[in-house]
């Protein structure tokens, strides 16, 4: 992985433990982080959250089944087996692996403004790619800032 796909990464997995309760601090929103084509090595084992004829859109009821949950941390959707499952994630840092026609959504708390708040996921994050764009922001020695910026020009 990049410099730059860690330290984001690095930015999602820290606001992991606003979550472990279920409430986010004040001004944050309980929401997902869509990650394409890759799921996270885990010590724990998947737990089927819900399963469909593959084919059949599940991905919103995996979503709302996992923001009910407590120990949901985030659910991967498998789209050829139409099926998804709960996942728990053990340490801060969890290896992704590249794994076709998966998707996985980390459950975060982010600071989003008030148009993102109704996207079932405001943030995709695709490892090994980088972000380019007219806007040259140099943020320095502040981790959580790159998201929020990033938030703040999200259409």
């Amino acid at each position: 992985m990049s410099t730059l796909s860690l330290t984001i990464f690095g930015i999602i997995t820290t606001l992991i433990n606003f979550i472990r309760g279920q409430g986010c601090g004040p001004g944050l929103l309980l929401t997902y982080v869509k990650m394409p084509d890759v799921v996270p090595r885990t010590a724990y084992t998947p737990t089927l959250l819900y399963n469909n004829v593959p084919g059949v859109a599940i991905t919103a009821e995996c979503y709302n089944r996992c923001q009910q949950q407590p120990e949901c941390d985030g659910f991967m959707v498998d789209y050829r087996q139409g099926a998804c499952f709960r996942v728990r994630l053990g340490s801060q840092h969890e290896d992704l692996i590249h794994t076709e026609n998966v998707n996985f959504f980390r459950k975060v708390c982010l600071r989003v403004p008030q148009s993102c708040t109704t996207r079932a996921w405001p943030i995709v994050y695709t490892p090994n790619y980088e972000l380019l764009g007219n806007q040259h922001t140099v943020v320095s020695n502040i981790r959580d800032k790159c998201v929020s910026i990033n938030n703040i020009n999200y259409h």
